[in-house]
């Protein structure tokens, strides 16, 4: 598999992977609702983001590119609307 974009990691304690990701030179942010660490990329609810894209509203899925991208998501952020 190639990864022609960036990783996304939707889920809690995220960051461990994204910073595994970039130590093998591929780009990836880290998605979550808190930010204990100080390194969180994105602190958005991912429910709430979720329903706004299922609405057809602007949300946090907008920027991914599905021929691209990667997105890594454990339960409950697997129905995504990408």
């Amino acid at each position: 598999m190639e990864i022609k974009g960036k990783v996304h990691c939707f889920f809690e304690q995220s960051g461990t992977f994204k910073r595994e990701f970039i130590k093998l030179g591929i780009p990836a942010e880290d998605y979550d609702i808190q930010n204990n660490f100080g390194e969180t990329d994105h602190t958005d609810d991912l429910f709430a983001e979720i329903e706004k894209a299922f609405d057809d509203k602007p949300s946090v899925f907008d920027t991914i590119d599905p021929a691209a991208d990667l997105i890594m998501a454990f339960f409950p952020c697997i129905e995504l609307p990408c």
